[in-house]
């Protein structure tokens, strides 16, 4: 499945490599593929995927003075209250290798759930870690 006509790489990439979206790729006119969508849905959760040709990657980080970072933010909704996973409120932050990776982990309850009626309680997860630094 893919979104047509939706453009997911940046403007300025696009034009780096003078490439164009053509159903879930982006190719150029000579048909080389520089980025595929892939998108699914597994468990009722639905999955992204922006694969980029590494070669090109390189070169667009480097003619912008880019980084690369990975991140990922998630949010989990709960029926049950946080006693019943043994947990309490809280915000934790964890840094790894004590510059390239933060990751966020808080919990809330469900007086901080108004606008979700059903949920009791709910978990954040927030990260991201520096992959290429060029």
């Amino acid at each position: 499945m893919c979104f047509k006509g939706k453009q997911f790489l940046s403007l300025n990439f696009r034009r780096i490599f003078d490439i164009f979206l053509i159903e879930c790729d982006y190719r150029t006119e000579s048909n080389k593929i520089y980025a595929i969508l892939k998108h699914s849905v597994v468990g009722g959760t639905e999955i992204k995927r922006c694969l980029v040709l590494t070669e090109a990657l390189n070169v667009f980080l480097r003619t912008t003075s880019q980084l690369l970072l990975y991140g990922i933010r998630s949010h989990k909704y709960s029926e049950r209250f946080l006693n019943k996973f043994g947990l309490r409120k809280s915000n934790k932050k964890y840094r790894f290798d004590r510059k390239n990776f933060i990751y966020n982990f808080r919990v809330i309850t469900n007086q901080e759930l108004d606008y979700r009626y059903r949920e009791k309680s709910m978990s954040i997860v927030f990260g991201k870690y520096i992959i290429m630094n060029i």
